[in-house]
């Protein structure tokens, strides 16, 4: 995440060791591109739609970078979601 000092933080949870290595990409992808699309940390509690708007549009960057399949893997997986990750892939297909 970027924040408003300047200060770049790429942060991954210690579960993602033991995905698999695709998922693991998919993450770091969607990640990179909240900073290549210049979005901030703002806490998420009243800013949700905000929030959501940003993760589609990382979303849809990490594709466009050809992610997609190892970012819908890591969302079906560390979601439990299919659906939303469906909905998802949809919206950036």
């Amino acid at each position: 995440l970027g924040f408003p000092s300047g200060v770049t933080l790429l942060t991954l949870n210690e579960a993602l060791k033991e995905r698999p290595l695709g998922e693991i990409v998919g993450i770091i992808a969607h990640e990179l591109a909240h900073l290549a699309l210049g979005h901030r940390f703002v806490a998420w509690e009243g800013k949700r739609k905000l929030r959501l708007r940003e993760e589609y549009e990382a979303d849809g960057l990490a594709c466009q970078w050809g992610f997609q399949g190892e970012l819908m893997a890591a969302l079906e997986a560390l979601t439990g979601m299919e659906e939303e990750a469906r909905w998802r892939k949809e919206r950036v297909s």
